[in-house]
């Protein structure tokens, strides 16, 4: 919800300052389509250039910078209530029940998705961890 204002604004921005020069900002909706394409890395850079350096260089690095912080926040902002959600449910790690990574236990937890059966076929077992 907080990345759709900021596209519309671009896609304003967009129509006002390229569109009677560029199909592409030609209407609104072509507009809000070409940053929508802009934000994946689809566009027609030189042909905004050649119309409006000065715009086009506002227009590029202020949309890169928010759509990066945005995305980058969006995700700090999951990971942090995940690690939370997690320390509520789970608790802090006692010092008691801290688990020691070996190398063996390492192997194990990359091979979580392999069924024990066939671990036990190579020695490994996902039941004891020493």
């Amino acid at each position: 919800m907080i990345i759709v204002p900021i596209i519309v604004a671009y896609s304003i921005i967009g129509h006002g300052v390229y569109g009677p020069f560029l199909k592409e900002y030609s209407t609104f909706y072509d507009s809000f389509q070409s940053v929508l394409k802009f934000i994946i890395g689809d566009c027609k850079l030189l042909e905004m250039i050649d119309i409006n350096p000065l715009w086009t260089f506002i227009f590029v690095i202020s949309l890169s910078m928010l759509i990066i912080y945005l995305i980058i926040s969006s995700f700090s902002a999951i990971l942090i209530d995940a690690y939370d959600t997690i320390i509520i449910s789970q608790g802090f790690p006692d010092d008691e029940d801290d688990i020691k990574w070996t190398v063996k236990v390492a192997i194990l937890w990359m091979l979580d998705i392999i069924p024990n059966k066939y671990l036990l076929k190579i020695n490994l077992d996902k039941n004891s961890k020493k």
